[in-house]
């Protein structure tokens, strides 16, 4: 099952790995192709690591929690989580769509 809160530590784990075939293996000819995987990956996937719904995602995930999330980006993180319970647990003082629709509905 696809869940958004994977997304992050999965692209971290695979550059991490990338990074890591990069310098401690003894690549000949595939450093370029190393380098260009990673670029590649960041250049596609770097808005994962700033995206703020991404990074409550991941965080709410309870096999990474705050694991994959850098120190300067936890506390807007939690900040962001706790906006959105207060946000939820909040009645909604407006009419919904249906209750608009509804003539029964005064």
């Amino acid at each position: 099952m696809a869940y958004y809160g994977v997304l992050l530590p999965t692209i971290a784990t695979l550059i991490e790995k990338l990074q890591k075939i990069k310098r401690e293996s003894k690549l000949q000819y595939c450093t370029p192709l190393v380098d260009a995987l990673i670029g590649g990956v960041k250049q596609r996937f770097g808005y994962v690591f700033e995206s703020r719904k991404c990074l409550m995602a991941t965080a709410c995930h309870p096999m990474f929690r705050m694991e994959y999330i850098l120190m300067e980006q936890k506390a807007d993180t939690e900040t962001g989580l706790r906006e959105e319970v207060r946000w939820l647990q909040t009645p909604s003082t407006s009419p919904t769509a249906d209750e608009e629709e509804d003539p029964c509905c005064m």
